[in-house]
């Protein structure tokens, strides 16, 4: 099994459907060193898992061969100093030049660099510039290539399809003699060939893409989709020619001279107006992405020696102290050390209430300081940033696929060839079996089957919804990390809750302190926050927090251990204090019953035993209240018909308290990380999907092993790390909203996929004339008069605007999700 692979993420041009995607990705995995690849078609990326260290270069050839390309972008760095001529070749050589970069140049302190887009990073220039010595003031980044690359094809495809759609209006008006040609001199039998002088430069300009597509397929030994176009449209334009120059041939057959230039031209225009309209389609669906790279300032105010200088954001570093005035965007994550505000973080969290920041609060870039100015600062810069990791999180959901997709890929790509041969022996069958004119059936139904025929729906139908939902997902704080944390959420028939910090505030406070032994209350929380200040477990925190508001000062220990969901233990002038829950306390052999003799002082309350060599010293009461949108997180879960159950290590009486106020279904306290990780074991062996929602270290396992964790924004790094599904808040409405979710989108890609199966399924037959039989003596109704020819043979230019618009609707039913409220 291959470990520590690296990710590389290169964005692909040329890619038109999805036998694209296939070649695509078979380029790749014939490159040494290449583990595995996944491309999407919907974002034109790939992703490429590597076992060893690959020159992108030799990744980019590998798929120029293959027919398509790496993107390559610019972009200008400025530097600090001046490089010295003398210099300059050298530091580009020796240093710049690594893998991704394909070409450099400095100029003064202005670094040119050309390198291939998603392989290089920020960071990976500014430490080469560190360490020689020079900071990085600014990225001037150009034309993003790829938005720049999809605007000016979508405005070409505009074009075309328009100037095509004229051509063939004007040649349909000529051959049905709606033009008198003798007003331009043009002798009346000259029709034909006026026709021919028209569609020609506009067949071969408007489709020019399907033809260098096509032929650079076949270059390669591959077949695509622009395969189907070109064959299609040539041999409509083709057969009229034959007809135009070599009329005789046709004559001595006894076949009618009927020419199809119109036909040729419709069917191009109607495919690049479908392309057209995918390609808005698909821009909506990705512009979650977009708006969240947008929340980012370009600009901060930096503090330094009293005076306040406007810099670009990316010569921000982690300590820079930065000043934030009423109404502008926070430009990295940090915390305040001077003044107060209220900040609008609905952009990350959903959650539409301002949040109130003090000094040593924590702010996130890309959120709006909204009533009053502070200073913080800087903790977090570049990647490492919260808006960043969600962007990165949402692109890794995006380039996930469903076992499904990828069973759709692989038909996709033996799709084109048998459609090839499907409309070859259709051409045959007609020939020799067909009414008359023979030919002229048989070329138009083979022109047909081609032009019908949509592999593009078929590579769309779960990126497009995969895209649209997870982009949705983030801008209402929902982070969804791959399509199978959504498949999951979707199956979960049973969902887990920790109890602290999950039902609870996670902001618990000390009520109440019972005495054992000889030690006074001042000894008992001095010794208790000395240990507890090592931990980062919300019942730590709270006595921490009780020893300032009475005054008792902590002090220092040593031998620091913590067991997630029992307790901790450290060294304090040479005697071990233990503070924990019951398990803790037995699994080290210190005797219960001296606390068991003292009665709870509040039903509810959590009991913290406390040990000094241990001897029982005290019981630390402390409570929690309890979430808001907890109540109603698990009405509406049941109402989804979920069951739900409580892990915790907290005490029984606890536990039992929070589940009867919110109507649990089952409750199992005193659990350590390892009980909780066995019962959910054992739940999934009965064949239950299981649903877990944590946020604290105990919980990562437990999460790991659900079939879906979804982890609180507001929990630790653990949690966040160990769950498919993230909480940018600590609402739990949020887990009804992922689960709602998921459930649209696994519907909406059933249904894409449905579309894109039935129709291929059902016109295929029909393009090749399966329905000749049953209207073969002419008796068509005449509500099928505009699809259908008397004989029962699907009119061309409807089968062209029925493939168009097949993608076009997996699409546009993708961007659905797009509407999804919380």
């Amino acid at each position: 099994m291959t470990t520590n692979l690296i990710n590389l993420s290169l964005s692909i041009e040329g890619m038109t459907c999805a036998a694209c995607l296939l070649h695509v990705e078979n380029a790749l995995l014939e490159v040494p060193g290449i583990d595995s690849v996944s491309v999407n078609l919907a974002t034109e990326k790939a992703v490429v898992s590597l076992s060893e260290q690959v020159n992108t270069e030799i990744i980019a050839n590998s798929l120029k061969d293959a027919g398509y390309g790496a993107r390559i972008e610019t972009q200008k760095v400025v530097l600090s100093d001046k490089v010295d001529v003398d210099d300059a070749g050298k530091f580009i050589e020796q240093y710049l030049m690594i893998d991704g970069i394909r070409s450099a140049s400095i100029e003064g302190n202005l670094l040119n660099i050309e390198n291939y887009l998603g392989a290089v990073q920020n960071e990976d220039i500014r430490s080469i510039a560190n360490s020689h010595g020079l900071d990085v003031i600014e990225f001037e980044k150009g034309f993003d290539p790829h938005a720049l690359a999809k605007e000016s094809e979508s405005k070409e495809l505009k074009q075309r399809s328009f100037v095509a759609l004229l051509g063939a209006a004007s040649v349909f008006a000529i051959s049905m003699g709606m033009v008198d040609l003798s007003q331009f001199n043009i002798p009346e039998n000259m029709h034909l060939f006026t026709q021919f002088f028209i569609a020609t430069p506009i067949q071969f300009w408007a489709g020019m893409s399907f033809y260098r597509g096509a032929l650079s397929a076949a270059t390669h030994k591959t077949t695509n989709m622009n395969t189907l176009v070109s064959i299609g449209t040539l041999a409509a334009y083709g057969y009229s020619s034959v007809i135009t120059f070599f009329p005789g041939i046709l004559e001595a057959r006894g076949d009618e001279l009927s020419v199809y230039y119109d036909t040729s031209l419709i069917i191009i225009s109607l495919i690049l107006l479908g392309r057209f309209l995918e390609s808005k389609a698909r821009s909506n669906a990705a512009s979650a992405i977009n708006s969240l790279l947008k929340l980012q300032p370009k600009t901060a105010i930096l503090v330094r020696d009293k005076n306040h200088i406007k810099v670009p954001i990316e010569s921000i570093q982690p300590g820079n102290l930065i000043l934030v005035k009423p109404g502008e965007t926070i430009p990295t994550d940090g915390k305040i050390l001077t003044g107060s505000s209220t900040v609008d973080e609905s952009m990350l969290t959903g959650e539409s209430m301002p949040v109130t920041k003090l000094k040593n609060s924590k702010v996130i870039g890309g959120t709006i300081n909204l009533s009053g100015s502070f200073e913080f600062e800087a903790t977090e810069t570049g990647s490492s940033t919260v808006l960043s990791n969600i962007v990165k999180i949402v692109e890794d959901a995006q380039s996930s696929k469903p076992p499904i997709q990828l069973v759709a890929d692989r038909i996709a790509s033996y799709f084109v060839p048998t459609v090839i041969i499907v409309s070859l022996l259709t051409f045959l069958f007609w020939m020799i079996f067909g009414p008359q004119p023979a030919l002229t059936n048989s070329v138009l139904n083979m022109i047909t089957v081609l032009v019908i025929a949509c592999p593009c729906a078929l590579g769309l139908a779960a990126p497009t919804a995969t895209m649209a939902s997870t982009g949705t997902g983030a801008k209402h704080g929902i982070l969804v990390r791959g399509f199978e944390a959504l498949e999951n959420a979707r199956k979960a028939s049973i969902a887990i809750f920790d109890k602290t910090g999950t039902l609870t505030k996670g902001a618990p406070v000390v009520n109440d302190v019972k005495l054992l032994g000889e030690w006074n209350h001042s000894e008992v929380i001095e010794k208790a926050a000395t240990v507890e200040k090592y931990s980062e477990h919300p019942l730590g925190e709270a006595i921490v927090n009780y020893g300032k508001k009475n005054q008792i000062q902590s002090g220092e220990a040593t031998n620091f251990l913590s067991t997630p969901g029992q307790g901790v233990s450290a060294n304090i002038d040479g005697s071990e204090v233990m503070l924990g829950n019951e398990l803790f306390f037995s699994n080290h052999d210190v005797t219960l019953d001296e606390y068991k003799a003292i009665g709870d002082v509040t039903y509810g309350d959590t009991k913290i035993y406390m040990a000094i060599n241990k001897v029982p010293a005290g019981i630390i009461y402390i409570s929690d209240e309890i979430k808001p949108s907890a109540k109603q997180a698990i009405e509406d879960l049941h109402k989804l018909g979920i069951s739900t159950i409580m892990l915790t290590g907290d005490s029984e009486e606890a536990a039992l308290h929070v589940a009867e106020v919110l109507g649990i279904d089952e409750v199992k306290a005193n659990l350590s990380p390892k009980n909780k990780l066995d019962f959910i074991k054992e739940l999934q062996l009965t064949g239950v999907s299981v649903l877990m929602v944590g946020d604290g270290i105990n919980d990562g396992p437990a999460l790991v092993q659900a079939d879906v964790g979804i982890a609180l924004g507001t929990g630790t790094d653990v949690a966040i790390e160990s769950a498919g599904i993230t909480l940018a808040s600590n609402n739990l409405n949020g887990v009804i909203s992922a689960l709602k979710l998921s459930r649209k989108t696994i519907a909406t890609i059933w249904q894409n996929f449905f579309w894109a199966f039935i129709y291929n399924i059902l016109l295929i037959p029909i393009a090749a004339g399966v329905l000749y039989p049953i209207f073969s003596s002419g008796d068509l109704p005449s509500m099928l008069s505009w699809v259908l020819s008397e004989q029962g043979f699907l009119n061309p230019v409807l089968a062209a605007f029925a493939m168009a618009f097949s993608s076009v609707s997996v699409v546009t039913n993708s961007l659905r999700l797009t509407r999804f409220k919380p």
